[in-house]
């Protein structure tokens, strides 16, 4: 019923969380493979650092154009949304990382 953390194929062992770190080129996520029930379907995910700008369509963000993504919040996306998305240091920001994990969808 609730979401839990996504197992690897064979599902003896969790799968890694992905640490991405954001600068002032864009950054694109690698990704999880989208699955059905028991297989990845959300992406839980928190900003450290400074904040951050994302479009989650796979256009490319700058600077100042983008959803603006304060540094210190969390966040939970359907898994296509966070695969399609694209990530660049909002403003002066001089420092984020974003730390990722799957989960099924219960």
């Amino acid at each position: 019923m609730y979401p839990q953390p996504a197992l690897a194929v064979g599902g003896t062992s969790y799968l890694t969380s992905q640490v991405v770190t954001v600068t002032t080129g864009v950054t694109t996520v690698t990704g999880y493979t989208p699955g059905t029930v028991g297989q990845i379907q959300l992406v839980s995910f928190d900003i450290f650092g400074d904040d951050v700008r994302v479009f989650w369509e796979g256009s490319t963000p700058t600077s100042s154009s983008g959803h603006v993504l304060p540094g210190g919040t969390a966040y939970t996306w359907a898994v296509n949304q966070w695969n399609n998305s694209r990530f660049i240091l909002s403003g002066s920001g001089t420092s984020a990382v974003i730390t990722a994990s799957p989960f099924n969808g219960g």
